[in-house]
């Protein structure tokens, strides 16, 4: 595996950012219900599961394989909106700004909330995250699949994206983490930064800008996610 250094002032945090319109593998367009159709159906049936777009081969994963929703976007200059399809009563939706790719560029994104859906890497479970205050209820892997990085442009709001779980939030706040692997140990690094919760404790919506955080997703590296919240002190 490629190794990911997370330098200090240097954190990837752009493995969220492309969650839209999405195949079971490369080149195949989502045919299943998404956004609004998914949400009434679990809201009438919440027993009842739609059809679920996976992708659980490699390509277009690497390493640990997640077997959750599978979503498949493409990344302009002018960045691009997403949208993962309802997974265990967790969705998420939102916006990607300037990039500096110069052509459009495949990027893959899947989650998974570890209770066997994460496939062993060369028969080493993955390293679930345990924050030091909080509960960890979500994890993505972001895939990009050009031959180049895909760096924000600006200072400006790079990712912007929301997470719906109907089953409530597991706190008020929420934040991240991703995982790297340093010296050969896998090792989770705490994204800056805290997103409160809505009112009604069921949505959370992350902003993160590009410059001076040094956002980047590599090529055909993957890059994991660990999405956690816990009881601020209001």
């Amino acid at each position: 595996m490629r190794s990911l250094a997370l330098a200090p002032q240097s954190i990837l945090v752009a493995a969220l950012l492309a969650l839209t319109a999405c195949g079971s593998q490369p080149g195949v367009s989502a045919s299943a219900p998404t956004g609004d159709s998914v949400a009434s159906t679990f809201a009438t049936a919440p027993h009842v599961k739609p059809s679920l777009v996976r992708c659980p081969t490699k390509p277009p994963q690497y390493d640990f394989i997640f077997e959750g929703a599978c979503v498949e976007t493409i990344i302009n200059p002018s960045g691009g909106s997403f949208e993962l399809q309802r997974y265990k009563f967790i969705s998420l939706a939102g916006q990607v700004g300037t990039t500096n790719v110069r052509k459009p560029t495949e990027v893959y994104v899947v989650d998974a909330v570890d209770d066997g859906d994460i496939k062993q890497y060369q028969k080493e479970p993955f390293p679930a995250y345990t924050p030091q205050n909080g509960t960890t209820f979500l994890y993505a892997v972001a895939i990009n699949e050009g031959h180049t990085s895909i760096e924000p442009v600006g200072s400006g709001a790079f990712l912007t994206f929301t997470i719906t779980d109907l089953n409530g939030l597991p706190g008020t706040e929420c934040a991240a983490a991703v995982l790297g692997k340093q010296s050969a140990e896998w090792t989770w690094t705490a994204i800056p930064g805290t997103y409160q919760a809505n009112g009604s404790g069921d949505t959370v919506v992350f902003s993160i800008s590009g410059a001076p955080s040094g956002v980047v997703l590599p090529s055909r590296t993957p890059v994991y996610f660990a999405l956690y919240c816990f009881s601020g002190s209001s």
